[in-house]
This record gives structure tokens, C-alpha cells and sequence, in this order.
């Protein structure tokens, strides 16, 4: 009740902050500083056309990259979200439309979720287990494949 869903940037900022409260582990201060940067982005963008969001997700990533230290392939939840991102902004630049674009977008990053069964980890909680996560997708990577897939649902409706 208290996000101002009407400045997507003020949203945004809020959510982050609600996520780095509440969310426990790393996954808090992750999320935070994702919808925080995202928010900044945002603040400071010309309009709000949906390359502006793309461009804002991806900022975001890269924050959780600086705070966290991962990068794609460290199997982490930047293994779901880099892809979203990348397939976002290429779908856009495309004119490929925004639902379908989101639509793809969601399907990259659930296989790329899906892809970290294969790979050991580098970053993140699971790279205390060595090869034991082999054949298991990263648990993070695939938490952010259900948010995204929520949330993509979500924007179809409008």
C-alpha cells in the first residue's frame, strides 16, 4: 500500500528499499540495489518508452554485478536477469512489440536458468558446494525466472 505505483521511478526506489529490509540472505541487498539503480535510471531518463526500461534492468544488473561481484555464467541469479535483460532490449530494438518482447524475454532467462544445472558455481551460495550443484539449476537464477515470469504476466494485462 505504500508503493506510488503512479512514479514508477518512487516504485521502484520503494520496492528496493522494502527489499533490502525485508528479504533475508543476500538476496535483499541484491534485489535492493537492482530496483534502486533501476529507479535511477529511470529519474534520470528522458521518457519512459520500453528501451528506457530495458536500459534501467540492465543498469540494474550491473549494480548487483558491483556489489556482488558475479557475472553471467557464475551461475547466480544474474544468470536469469542478464539474459532477460539482453533479449529485452534486442526484442525492442527490433520493434518486436512490448508483450512479445517481454514473452521472449521470460522464456531466455528460464533456460538460461535452467542452462546452470550444467556449470559449477563461481559466486553465490552454491559455490560452497562444488560439484554437489551439478545436474540442479541455481536456486537464485530460478527464483528470478518466477518473478519475472510474475511480473511479465503481470504488464500483459495492461
Amino acid at each position: 500500500p505504500g508503493i506510488p505505483v503512479d512514479d514508477p521511478p518512487a516504485a521502484m526506489r520503494a520496492l528496493g528499499l522494502a527489499l533490502q529490509r525485508h528479504l533475508g540472505g543476500s538476496s535483499g541487498p541484491l534485489y535492493g540495489v537492482l530496483f534502486l539503480r533501476a529507479a535511477a535510471t529511470l529519474e534520470n531518463a528522458t521518457d519512459d518508452a520500453p528501451d528506457t526500461w530495458a536500459l534501467a534492468l540492465a543498469e540494474g544488473c550491473n549494480a548487483i554485478s558491483e556489489l556482488g561481484g558475479a557475472r553471467l555464467g557464475d551461475r547466480t541469479m544474474l544468470d536469469a536477469l542478464l539474459p532477460f535483460a539482453a533479449t529485452l532490449a534486442r526484442n525492442l530494438h527490433d520493434d518486436l512489440g512490448v508483450n512479445e518482447s517481454l514473452q521472449s524475454a521470460a522464456l531466455a532467462a528460464a533456460a538460461a536458468a535452467h542452462s546452470t544445472a550444467k556449470t559449477t558455481a563461481r559466486r553465490g551460495r552454491s559455490s560452497y558446494l562444488g560439484e554437489r550443484v551439478l545436474g540442479t539449476p541455481d536456486p537464485g537464477a530460478i527464483a528470478a525466472t518466477i518473478w519475472l515470469r510474475a511480473a511479465v504476466a503481470a504488464l500483459a494485462l495492461y
